[in-house]
Formats: C-alpha cells, sequence, structure tokens
C-alpha cells in the first residue's frame, strides 16, 4: 500500500505544480504590472504610454487578456497629444493549438482604436522612434506563420494620415469589420463598412490566406468592394509566398475581375474626395468591365477582357477580344465599335474636347506586336464623312513612336467643323443686350496689333516622334470642294517636316511644304513654300462664301518664306523670303473694288465731280503683286499692280512686318475717259498707319498743285481736270502689269543672288 500513497503524493505535487501558475494567472491583480509596462514603453521609444483602464486575464487551455483605456503618446512637434488610443481590446488564443504548431486566435476585438499618423514639414514621421535600433538585414528566408482566425470584430475605428507639407489629412473610419474562420483549413470570411474622407466603402469576401501561405500554395479568394458607385469583384486565385522557383503554377495568379457601375459622377467624387481635387466628368451611362488575367506578377496577360460603356441613344462603346501581355501590350488583339451622337463627353473623359459632330460610329482592331501598338481597319463615319486606315504607336520609346496612315473617299468640313453662330460672334448684339462699342481710333503708342505677342503651340513637336499620311478624294466646306487631297509629313525629335501639300481647286492645283524647327523654346524656325496654279478666283469666292463680287481671275502664285521667333510677331518681324501673285481676267464688281481700296477713287470722284454716275463693275485685266522680305521689311517700287477696263493702279513703299506699319504710295490712273484726273490722285492718295488699321492720307509732296486742281474742279464740275488728264497721258504707264511683273522678277532675281536667308 505504500506505494499507492507515494504514487497519491506525487499526483498531488504535480497538480499542485500545474495548478499553482494557472490559479496564479487567474487570480493575480496585472494592473500592477501597469506602472512598470509603461516604464519599459517609455525607455524603448522615448514616448509615454498611459493605461487609464483595467488589465485583466484568465482561462487555461484557452488563455484571454483584455485591456482598456490605452493612450501611447505623440512627440512633442507633433499636432494631436495621442499616436494611439484605444478604449478596449481583447485577445484569446488556443493553448493546444499552439502545441501543433498553430497560432489560433480564437478571438481579438478592437473597440475604437484611433491610430493618427503625421509627416512634418522637415520630413520627421510620428511613427519614428528615437530611441528604436536599426533593424539588422537578414539573409534568412522569410517564412509565414501558420495562423487562424476564429473571431476578429474592429468597431468604430479611426485612422488619419496629416501631412505638413500639403497641409491635408487623409481620413479612414472604419464603422465595424467582422473576420472568421470555422478551422485552419477553411477561408477566412471579411465583411467591412468603412468611410474613406467620408465617401463610404464596403468590403465582402473570402480568402484562404492564413492557411495556404503556411502551406506555400496558392490562396483562393473571392472579394467584392464597393465604392463611388462602383461594384468590384475579385474572384480567383493569387500566388503562393516564399513558393520554389521551380514551381510555376504556385508563382501565378489566376483571377477574374469585374466592374461595374451605374455612372461615372459617384466614381469622380469618390476620386475628388481622395485626390483633394475637382473631377468633373461627362454623363456616359452605365459601364461593365470584365477581365481574365493570369500569370506570374512581372509577366500578366489577359487572354480576355471586354468594355460596355453607355447607352444605344447617346453613347455605346464596346471593346472585346485579349488584352494580351500588359506590360507591353504584346499579343493583344482587340476589337473597337463606337457609335455616338456627341463625341464630346467621350473626349472629355480623357481631358481633350471635341467639336460638335454629326452621328458618328468608329470600328478598329487594336492589336499589340513587338511593343508596338496598333488601331487597324480603322474605319470612322460622321456624317457625310469617312476615314479609313491605320495608327500605331511605340510607347515604349522615347519620345513615343506615332505612325499615321489614313485614306478617305471625302471629308465635309462643315460638319466635323462647324461655324460659330453669327449671333454668337464677339461683339455682336445678343437679345437684350447693346453690342459692344466701336473700337477707339488707332494711335501711335499701344495702337491694336495684328500679329499676337504669344507663345508658337509648338511643344507637342517635341514630345512624340511620327510619321504621317492622308489620302483624300474629296474635301467639301460648303460647296467649295478640293480633290486628291494628299498630306505627308514626318516629326523627329522637335523639328516638323511637311514634305507634300497637295490637292485641286477650281480647276487649278496647289501645292505646299513647310518645315518647322520647335527644338528650342526660344527660338523657333520655319520654312514654308506654296505653289498655286490657275485656281480660279471666282469659283472658290462662289463656292466657299456665295460671293460673286468676282468671276474668273485665275491666281498664279509662289511663296517662299523664312522666319525665326518663339512668338507668332517675333517670326513676322524677322520674316524673309519672296511673294509672287499673278492674278489673270475677270470680272469684278463695284462691292471687290471697294474691297480692294478702289472705294478711295470713287470717293475723290464724288468730292470733285459729285455729278458723275457711279461705275457699274469692271474688267479686271490683271493684277501683279511682288514682294521681296528682309528682316520683316518689303520694299515695294512698282512691283504691285492692279489694271481694270477703267483703273489703272500701282503701288510703291514700304511694309514693315515688324513694327506692323506701312507707307505706301498708291498711283492711279482712269482708263476709257477723262473723268478724273489720276495724275492728280497719284499725288494725293497715300496709305499709312499700321497694318491693323491702316489710314489715308493726302501726299503732302503734291498739296499746292493738287489745292489749285480741287479748287477748279469744284468751280467747273471737274471739266477743268483736263489740262491734267493731258498732262498724265503723257507720261502714265499703258501696261502698269506687264512692268510691276518685270519690276517683280528683276527683284526675285537680285534677292536669289544674295546671300541664303
Amino acid at each position: 500500500m505504500r506505494w499507492k500513497i507515494i504514487a497519491a503524493a506525487a499526483i498531488v505535487v504535480v497538480l499542485i505544480i500545474v495548478a499553482a501558475p494557472i490559479i496564479a494567472f487567474n487570480l493575480l491583480d496585472y494592473n500592477q504590472f501597469k506602472g512598470d509596462l509603461a516604464a519599459a514603453v517609455a525607455d524603448a521609444t522615448g514616448r509615454r504610454l498611459a493605461i487609464d483602464g483595467d488589465v485583466t486575464a484568465g482561462g487555461v487551455l484557452k488563455p484571454h487578456v483584455a485591456i482598456e483605456g490605452v493612450r501611447f503618446a505623440n512627440p512633442d512637434w507633433a499636432a494631436g497629444p495621442e499616436m494611439v488610443a484605444l478604449r478596449r481590446a481583447e485577445l484569446e488564443l488556443d493553448v493546444l493549438a499552439l502545441l501543433g504548431g498553430v497560432y489560433e486566435i480564437r478571438r481579438l476585438v478592437l473597440i475604437e482604436p484611433v491610430l493618427a499618423l503625421e509627416t512634418a514639414a522637415d520630413g520627421r514621421t510620428n511613427w519614428t522612434f528615437d530611441r528604436t535600433a536599426p533593424e539588422q538585414p537578414s539573409d534568412r528566408p522569410v517564412r509565414v506563420p501558420r495562423l487562424m482566425f476564429d473571431d476578429v470584430r474592429i468597431e468604430r475605428a479611426r485612422f488619419s494620415y496629416t501631412s505638413a507639407e500639403t497641409g491635408r489629412t487623409e481620413r479612414v473610419a472604419l464603422d465595424h469589420l467582422v473576420a472568421d474562420q470555422v478551422s485552419a483549413s477553411a477561408p477566412l470570411s471579411l465583411f467591412g463598412a468603412l468611410h474613406i474622407n467620408d465617401q463610404p466603402v464596403t468590403l465582402t469576401g473570402r480568402f484562404d490566406g492564413p492557411a495556404a501561405l503556411a502551406a506555400g500554395r496558392r490562396s483562393r479568394v473571392d472579394l467584392t468592394l464597393t465604392a463611388g458607385g462602383a461594384r468590384l469583384t475579385v474572384d480567383g486565385e493569387l500566388p503562393a509566398v516564399g513558393a520554389p522557383a521551380d514551381v510555376a503554377a504556385e508563382q501565378s495568379l489566376d483571377l477574374s475581375v469585374a466592374v461595374t457601375g451605374p455612372g461615372f459622377a459617384p466614381l469622380a467624387r469618390f476620386a475628388a474626395a481622395l485626390t483633394h481635387k475637382p473631377i468633373s466628368v461627362p454623363d456616359l451611362g452605365p459601364y461593365r468591365v470584365d477581365a481574365h488575367v493570369v500569370g506570374p506578377p512581372d509577366r500578366l496577360t489577359a487572354p480576355s477582357v471586354s468594355l460596355d460603356l453607355g447607352g444605344a441613344e447617346t453613347l455605346a462603346v464596346r471593346v472585346a477580344g485579349t488584352a494580351g501581355a500588359l506590360q507591353s501590350g504584346d499579343g493583344a488583339d482587340l476589337t473597337l465599335h463606337v457609335e455616338a451622337n456627341d463625341l464630346g463627353p467621350l473626349a472629355s473623359l480623357f481631358g481633350g474636347r471635341a467639336p460638335p459632330l454629326p452621328p458618328t460610329t468608329v470600328a478598329a482592331r487594336l492589336t499589340g506586336q513587338d511593343r508596338r501598338i496598333t488601331l487597324d481597319e480603322l474605319d470612322l463615319v460622321a456624317g457625310r464623312s469617312r476615314v479609313m486606315g491605320k495608327i500605331s504607336v511605340r510607347p515604349d520609346t522615347t519620345p513615343p513612336q506615332v505612325s499615321i496612315d489614313l485614306a478617305s473617299p471625302m471629308i465635309d468640313l462643315a460638319e466635323l467643323m462647324p461655324a460659330r453662330p453669327a449671333d454668337a460672334a464677339p461683339g455682336a448684339a445678343q437679345p437684350g443686350t447693346a453690342a459692344d462699342p466701336p473700337a477707339p481710333p488707332p494711335t501711335t503708342t499701344g495702337a491694336r496689333r495684328l500679329f499676337p505677342d504669344v507663345d508658337l503651340p509648338l511643344a507637342a513637336l517635341r514630345t512624340l516622334n511620327a510619321d504621317f499620311a492622308l489620302a483624300a478624294e474629296t474635301v467639301v466646306a460648303g460647296d467649295a470642294r478640293l480633290g486628291n487631297v494628299e498630306l505627308r509629313g514626318i516629326v523627329r525629335s522637335g523639328i516638323l517636316h511637311l514634305t507634300r501639300a497637295a490637292g485641286a481647286v477650281a480647276g487649278g492645283d496647289l501645292q505646299a511644304s513647310m518645315t518647322v524647327d520647335a527644338r528650342d523654346d526660344a527660338l523657333t524656325s520655319l520654312h514654308t513654300g506654296l505653289t498655286i496654279e490657275g485656281i480660279d478666283l471666282g469659283t472658290v469666292l462662289h463656292e466657299a462664301a456665295a460671293n460673286d463680287t468676282i468671276t474668273g481671275a485665275p491666281i498664279d502664285l509662289n511663296l517662299s518664306l523664312v522666319g525665326t521667333g518663339a512668338t507668332v510677331r517675333s517670326v513676322m518681324a524677322g520674316l524673309s523670303g519672296d511673294v509672287l501673285l499673278e492674278v489673270g481676267e475677270g470680272r469684278l464688281a463695284n462691292a471687290y473694288i471697294d474691297l480692294l481700296g478702289a472705294d478711295l477713287l470713287s470717293e475723290a470722284v464724288s468730292f470733285l465731280n459729285p455729278f458723275d454716275s457711279e461705275p457699274e463693275g469692271a474688267n479686271l485685266n490683271c493684277l501683279v503683286a511682288g514682294l521681296v522680305f528682309r528682316g520683316g521689311k518689303a520694299i515695294i517700287d512698282r512691283s504691285v499692280a492692279f489694271e481694270t477696263d477703267k483703273t489703272a493702279m500701282v503701288i510703291g513703299g514700304e511694309v514693315d512686318l515688324g513694327a506692323e506699319t506701312l507707307d505706301l504710295a498708291v498711283r492711279t490712273e482712269s482708263r476709257g475717259g477723262f473723268t478724273i484726273s489720276a495724275g492728280m490722285l497719284s499725288r494725293l492718295i497715300r496709305v499709312t498707319g499700321t497694318l491693323a488699321s491702316p489710314s489715308i492720307g493726302i501726299d503732302t509732296g503734291g498739296v499746292a498743285r493738287a489745292a489749285a486742281s480741287v479748287a477748279a474742279a469744284v468751280a467747273t464740275g471737274g471739266w477743268s481736270l483736263l489740262a491734267e488728264a493731258v498732262y498724265d497721258a503723257a507720261t502714265r504707264d499703258d501696261t502698269p502689269c506687264k512692268t510691276a511683273l518685270v519690276q517683280a522678277k528683276t527683284a526675285l532675281f537680285a534677292a536669289s543672288q544674295e546671300t541664303p536667308y
């Protein structure tokens, strides 16, 4: 029996040894250690830790601890007194599970936790502690512990981040978060509701993260997020953490993603709250995006993608296919279809503007190969206009490379670029309002300028390298038609070469070329050439503006100009080159004679002989204008002439594009009679002032002689001018256009022998 007594005693001793710490754990008053804990935290962080409530603990195989009223202080420079605050926290563990290598958190409860992070203007952060020892790097592989969460609950949490540099505070209010797990191998269920900068967000779903991470295999995820009116669902598998490099399957993800929403306006409000910037988006209707994403995180591909946007009434966008490699775009093959009554809202979504267009459809195929994105099989129809072709982009180069090759049977500019209503023009009177007052007369100081002193909008030329080509059978604008239109050019490193711009219009041909060097913001150079052969001016005016003031009048024009500068005004001030214009026979109505300045002659006739009748138009014989510009100035020496069957006009003088002034002497001669003396008027008419507001004056060199003639004209009704006419007949030029052409070609030849400009 002795052995029984010994065994019983041993059992009692063991029970006492085991039970004593358990009893002590349950009966111990942990509040007595709050001071020691606060001192230890202060010693480690230099911050004050306060525990205002009780600290309790209990349990045996499932020990639990609870703490109330925790406050952890901020550094002195922070705005608030506390970095962390907590009303109550509860934690319960499973000892038996821990013995099996599983960290089972049976219960974790956080009531009203507060975390306030701050960054000072000098870069200091309140989560960095002066006494924290720096972490030593380790080459040891990361081991993920086997975790299990039976019940996790967070209520009324508040998180914030304040930046002194921006003066902004980002806030997250977590109303509640619940997470639970039935077993270590079961998925973790989540449900949360929060507000980010006062914008509501909800999160629900399941994922087997803890168990999968611990086992080194991919984890299943099924989550739903709602924010900004949008609903995001993610379903699939995430790659394993620390999976062997040779196990490709475990390193890959396989996700199906869907995003749906009633419109972009709620999403824009959510984004504006996060970015603190106003965001305005058009109402494009409902949207849905579906994508299947697979592969390792650094080589993701999307075998299937679809996008549906808008409704049938205003806008419908459909994109479907494969997106290929997401990083490079290689392997992408998508079909695109757009139907829109107005492209303006869609353009504004991407930060651009579109003119009001007729109903428009766009069909194309988007492909990716060798890091080049191509919009192929493009077919755009807008009203009567149609454009087809291909656009490709190489976005990974610096700058990006763009290639555009388009063709069109017809482009209707009147539909694509509608004119602004006349009642919306500047200065036009609106209903119930008065029109803008007339501009004050020009002055020599601060006079209105014709050429704006604004930077040339050419910076975009430095952002890409491009090749472009457009061939259009017909381009129309109202009744005006331009046929066989061809545009070709390249952009390289800020230099635009428009190698060819050609077309046929009004029985003639037009060809142009241009080079713009915009590599330097401060100094842009412009080289332009234009050739026109046989274009009928009367036809152009009739078709373009329903203007019949001219019939006939074929035009030949040769233009070659060079300019440098950062603004339009500086380019014009340094303009060099030559212009030669020849206009053939036609018919002019009175209105066009007025436009050419013959109203000056008519007014002079009315003043000198009020009994003379108004002319009824005139036959245009010719018009010649030859100009040579050097440094923005052109000296005209009888190289501009205008001749009808009733009037001849020869112009000489100077035009200064830099100062925007002109000083021209106009010699006129009457044809078909001596109603008025051209000799007298040649000494009377002088055009001076600015290009924006020229003025007509009397040539003071001929005032004395003119005064006597004018006095006699008033007394005799104009018949006394007969003697003047006899004088002019002996000195006048019967072929002023031919003379002007000779003078112009002589000047152009002389200029061609000079040092190239």
